[in-house]
């Protein structure tokens, strides 16, 4: 006796198709996770890398305009003073950047989004179908 192809699945297969078509989910929000993370790695390692070879060449530039400032107010006062003022008023900018350097790192957001969200969209639908 052969099955004909307008028959009812069984619940076996019911089943099999159930067990088949969640792991190819799971498999694809796997990917979809692993695919943002990769995504914001390599973001934040070019920023990083940016950002480091940036202050390295900032900060040359700067000891050097700092050079000239202090040669420059030593004209007017004695160099001990130019130099204690420049470098009072600049180890207050550089605090007040580290400050906020170190506030929006921590507002930093490296977490998945869009995996969650398609992970509990994938839960209500699963959910919903077991229930009718």
């Amino acid at each position: 006796m052969t099955k004909s192809d307008t028959s009812p699945p069984t619940p076996a297969e019911l089943l099999r198709e159930l067990a088949t078509e969640l792991a190819t989910l799971l498999r694809q929000e796997l990917t979809l996770a692993r695919t943002e993370l990769s995504q914001s790695l390599t973001l934040l390692s070019s920023s990083l890398g940016a950002l480091v070879t940036g202050f390295a060449l900032l900060y040359a530039g700067f000891l050097l305009l700092l050079a000239a400032a202090v040669f420059g107010l030593a004209a007017a006062v004695p160099v001990w003073l130019a130099a204690l003022g420049l470098g009072l008023l600049i180890s207050l900018a550089g605090g007040a950047l580290v400050l906020r350097g170190r506030r929006h790192f921590k507002n930093a957001n490296l977490t998945p989004s869009r995996s969650p969200h398609s992970l509990r969209e994938d839960a209500h639908v699963l959910l919903g179908r077991s229930r009718s």
